[in-house]
């Protein structure tokens, strides 16, 4: 999954059916993972509320941490999920709310 959102040569629209269905995985990773490659083709739509719910309810640190970053490297595309993101300022892990501060600081956002 990860090579999907890193390796520019492949065409995210041939894979976005089998990528979607990803976002259903039993694992916090694979899920972060296909919603961040379809941030990166266009289709925040069905990607940021996975995203967003993996930062909000997962109950294991790391997977929140991953969907955090994820929401960092999406960069602009990342500012619906802006109130999530500053909500996590309080999450009991400090890399999840370092990895926000810096998301919202690089969001112009607060």
């Amino acid at each position: 999954m990860l090579g999907l959102h890193t390796d520019a040569s492949l065409n995210g629209k041939a894979h976005s059916n089998v990528v979607r269905r990803a976002l259903n995985d039993r694992s916090p990773a694979v899920r972060v993972a296909a919603a961040q490659a379809l941030c990166y083709w266009g289709e925040e739509g069905a990607a940021l509320p996975v995203l967003v719910d993996v930062l909000r309810n997962h109950p294991i640190g790391t997977a929140r941490l991953l969907a955090a970053t994820a929401l960092s490297q999406i960069g602009d595309k990342a500012r619906p999920a802006l109130p999530a993101i500053q909500a996590a300022m309080k999450d009991k892990l400090g890399y999840v709310r370092r990895m926000c501060q810096h998301t919202l600081a690089h969001l112009g956002a607060k």
